[in-house]
């Protein structure tokens, strides 16, 4: 892939967005991530419009009041069309996929644009009567990250709106952008289910809020031409996991498994909090002879608090951890006629694989308490 980056002051009015407090962009990699990517945990919303010539717009946005007012989603297509327009001397092969990244600040100017060429160095051929003519391969985008205001408490909260035109051929989109009558149909059909949302929620920017729509205006059949999926509601934050594994309890290796229920909410962009119940049961064997064992059964009842970490840009790889308690019911001699709870710490170096350090206290009647440490490694199953 070969990357040119490429500055252009565009310097066009927009309205209904106020002042932006950035950072400096200080290397390519912080350019990357400032100025021109909205990254996954940053939008739940996701908007699909068919466009004329097999093209396609996507609209990605995290909170429902980033939605820009009309006017500024008509200066979105004038935007594209003006940044292929400045593109096209730089990309100028025509067998090569190309991107356009386009980044807008809440005050609408400077515009900074970065080129792409995707590619691969090989040329693929299509034979047509012993002619051969060249093959393109994939699409063209048109990306654009719009930061906007925010109106509420925090004054210097931001948000970021990203859209993403997927062209046949990048310069298209001068055409796309002369077509008032498709992109007010797009532009009123979105609006109108925006604000359908408005008015039926009581708090817009809920978290579990994950509306996705599909529009397809020259689609004769109705029931395919407007698709609203709402995949979220209260119940997005319930998740179950299930866990195996083996534990070191009193100085031997038992296996366990564990189920439970969590729920969550955000504590941040990217992180999440989260409250668990489980259950956790471990076996002990005894031998009675060469070929005869006893097994028992001990079961923890936990609650545990944590949280769920977005792992990227971080150093210490660490994709959820909680802190617990529980308490013991079991069957085994020496245990069963004593209370004992345990005190734990959940690491998990990823999605999978789950490190807990534990600690046990035992309350046997008419004698000392007895506490020591074990280990557990688990991992998930579901």
């Amino acid at each position: 892939m070969k990357l040119t980056t490429l500055a252009v002051l565009l310097l066009l009015p927009l309205s209904g967005f106020a002042q932006l407090k950035g950072q400096p962009v200080k290397s390519e990699v912080q350019l990357k991530q400032e100025l021109f990517e909205l990254e996954e945990h940053q939008f739940n919303h996701s908007f699909k419009a068919a466009l004329p010539g097999d093209n396609f717009l996507l609209i990605d946005f995290y909170k429902w009041s980033y939605w820009p007012d009309t006017s500024s989603l008509h200066s979105v297509f004038e935007i594209a069309a003006l940044a292929a327009k400045n593109a096209e001397d730089s990309l100028n092969n025509p067998l090569t996929s190309k991107r356009i990244d386009v980044h807008i600040p809440v005050k609408n100017k400077p515009i900074t644009m970065r080129l792409v060429d995707h590619d691969d160095g090989s040329d693929m051929l299509i034979l047509n009567y012993g002619q051969q003519s060249p093959l393109k391969l994939g699409m063209d985008t048109i990306r654009i990250l719009k930061t906007v205001n925010i109106d509420g408490e925090d004054k210097d909260e931001r948000g970021e709106i990203l859209f993403t035109f997927i062209l046949k051929d990048f310069r298209k989109m001068v055409p796309l952008a002369e077509n008032k009558t498709i992109i007010n149909d797009v532009v009123n059909t979105f609006d109108e289910q925006v604000n359908k949302k408005r008015e039926k929620w009581n708090r817009e920017d809920t978290w579990y809020h994950d509306i996705h729509i599909s529009y397809s205006p020259e689609e004769t059949e109705q029931e395919k031409k407007l698709i609203v999926e709402n995949k979220g509601g209260f119940l997005k934050g319930f998740d179950a996991k299930y866990y195996v594994g083996a534990t070191l309890f009193r100085n031997t290796i038992a296996p366990m498994a564990e189920m439970g229920f969590s729920y969550k909410w955000p504590s941040s962009i990217g992180e999440y909090a989260q409250v668990r119940i489980s259950a956790s049961s471990m076996g002990h064997f005894e031998r009675i002879n060469e070929s005869t064992f006893n097994y028992y059964n001990t079961v923890f009842a936990n609650i545990e608090w944590g949280t769920l970490v977005n792992k990227s840009g971080t150093v210490i790889p660490i994709y959820e951890t909680s802190l617990g308690m529980g308490y013991m019911f079991s069957d085994h001699p020496s245990l069963r006629q004593h209370k004992a709870m345990k005190l734990f710490w959940h690491y998990s170096l990823s999605p999978s694989v789950r490190i807990t350090p534990e600690f046990y206290i035992l309350f046997r009647e008419n004698q000392d308490n007895y506490v020591w440490a074990g280990l557990t490694i688990a991992l998930r199953v579901l």
